[in-house]
């Protein structure tokens, strides 16, 4: 038997984290900035949503660091980790 308040959560957190991976995917496509506020703003979640979630704060961490398409260089902004 499964709990309806723990699927809604679940899938409430999966969808945040699909927000997430668009948002990043957006950011290095446009090749601006990518800072996790920055990204939290665009995915309409917390920054602390990042953080708790290890494996998506990391995509941050490495798309920052990841040339942009056109060539360009992303920074990150780190002060907040």
């Amino acid at each position: 038997m499964t709990n309806p308040m723990i699927d809604g959560k679940r899938a409430d957190s999966a969808r945040r984290r699909e927000r997430v991976l668009k948002a990043i995917d957006t950011a290095v496509k446009s090749g601006g900035d990518i800072t996790v506020s920055g990204l939290a703003r665009a995915a309409r979640v917390d920054r602390t949503f990042l953080y708790r979630h290890p494996d998506r704060l990391e995509r941050v961490h490495v798309a920052a660091s990841t040339p942009a398409e056109n060539g360009l260089t992303v920074t990150s902004s780190r002060s907040s980790s």
